[in-house]
């Protein structure tokens, strides 16, 4: 079965090299990265959500791409941390997934912040988002709720899986 990987998690938590871990096992898969999309648009003297409308248009663009040439397993990776950011980028590619037939599963990427500031402080430039950020991350994070499955599982089969790094 197809399946769409949505990740979620705080900065730092390990999503895109959980993802990169998941891409080297499986040849059939694809990651598409907000934080890539992103920093191919916006130039590094400018704010980075200076062109959020365009880099979430990029972002859902590919992964509908993604979906329509059938690739196995399609990992969209960004913090996604509340049920407003997830219902926005499923809703974008809610038509393909049916179409499809994808299974979606909500990887939450569960890292102590503590952990996840130590590794924020080894990114270099642009890439590393702060310690308030991540903070903040931390306090506003909503986790799937059996109210948010029942909402989806009207549209396509979904699931909430739960990992520890």
């Amino acid at each position: 079965m197809k399946k769409l990987y949505l990740l979620m998690g705080i900065s730092g938590s390990g999503k895109s090299t959980w993802a990169r871990d998941f891409q080297s096992k499986f040849s059939d898969s694809i990651v598409i990265s907000r934080d890539a999309v992103r920093f191919s648009l916006v130039k590094e003297n400018e704010a980075y959500f200076a062109k959020e409308k365009k880099v979430f248009k990029t972002f859902a663009n590919l992964a509908c791409e993604a979906i329509k040439a059938e690739i196995n397993n399609v990992i969209l990776d960004a913090t996604h941390l509340n049920f407003s950011s997830r219902q926005k980028i499923l809703n974008a590619i809610k038509e393909p997934l049916q179409e499809h037939g994808y299974k979606v599963i909500v990887m939450h990427i569960d890292t102590k912040p503590s952990i996840s500031i130590a590794r924020d402080k080894k990114r270099l430039g642009r890439e590393q988002v702060g310690s308030k950020v991540i903070s903040k991350q931390t306090d506003s994070i909503e986790p799937v709720t059996d109210s948010e499955k029942r909402f989806w599982k009207e549209f396509f089969n979904m699931e909430y899986w739960s990992i520890t790094l």
